[in-house]
């Protein structure tokens, strides 16, 4: 779908695109992301994987006071993987946060916060602008909001009835001017997984847990807490061969192969994750 095509003949992949499918994205394209259990795409296009337990800077700017961050916790169905359980960012003067609800049985599951005060927005599609100008939020779907800053920040924020998906595109003037879980924004992927005292992480388990924010520092409403465990350490599913090899089968039969890089790594890493071996196999 993204080769260049010219009534119907199809040569080369279009901007942005690579690989012998056209389905490997470039870097340099100016899209964070964070989803799943939870995998990662840094500003640069790099994919990689971290489980941690707490509040981490997903993405911070210098040129100005934007900050995003997320509260990761353990996955209610396999404690090992970690997901997003909140998001909130902090812009000029205002801080907003959408949190997980843990005492909802049915949708909404989240709840949106403006400055520590819960806002009940009206059904979607429904719009708000913030007293100070300074953004607008958009309720998309019940459990999924887009906001919008008034510098063309737009943050994504799609939630599951089990996790959340983030996603954050920046503006010209973040290039070169970011850092946290998204990277250093520069065209350059060998830099992203740049610490806070400007060292390369060595993993992508070290690189995320420097990022982890103190209690004292977060940005979440103050009827909400984060699970938070420093010493947390994940268990990787794919050392298991017989889950391996089961996934592995699965992934193939749906139509994906190593070539597919991130969807390929992904599926395979998704699956390992399943209850036991059966369920990979039997594509569940």
């Amino acid at each position: 779908p993204n080769q260049l095509c010219n009534n119907g003949v199809c040569g080369g992949c279009a901007e942005g695109w690579t690989g012998p499918r056209c389905d490997q994205e470039t870097s340099c394209a100016g899209e964070y992301q964070s989803y799943g259990d939870p995998h990662y795409r840094s500003l640069d296009g790099r994919h990689f994987n971290f489980h941690g337990h707490g509040s981490f800077v997903d993405c911070m700017s210098f040129v100005d006071n934007f900050a995003l961050h997320t509260c990761q916790a353990p996955w209610r169905y396999n404690p090992y993987a970690s997901i997003n359980l909140a998001a909130a960012i902090r812009y000029k003067g205002d801080v907003i946060a959408i949190v997980f609800d843990s005492s909802a049985q049915n949708q909404p599951y989240y709840k949106l916060y403006v400055n520590n005060v819960q806002v009940n927005m009206a059904a979607a599609p429904s719009q708000m602008t913030l007293a100070s100008q300074s953004a607008k939020i958009q309720r998309t779907s019940t459990d999924s909001y887009l906001w919008q800053l008034d510098n063309g920040v737009l943050v994504d924020l799609n939630g599951y009835n089990s996790y959340m998906n983030v996603r954050m595109v920046p503006v010209d003037t973040y290039f070169n001017n970011t850092a946290g879980l998204c990277g250093p924004w520069n065209c350059s992927q060998v830099d992203d997984w740049s610490k806070p005292d400007g060292d390369l992480a060595a993993t992508s388990q070290l690189f995320g847990d420097s990022w982890r924010v103190a209690a004292g520092n977060t940005l979440w409403p103050a009827d909400f807490t984060c699970p938070s465990d420093p010493q947390f350490t994940p268990v990787d599913p794919t050392t298991d061969p017989d889950l391996v090899a089961a996934a592995t089968a699965c992934c193939t039969q749906r139509g994906l192969t190593p070539a597919d890089g991130a969807l390929w790594d992904n599926c395979v890493f998704d699956l390992t994750l399943a209850v036991n071996a059966t369920a990979a196999r039997n594509c569940s």
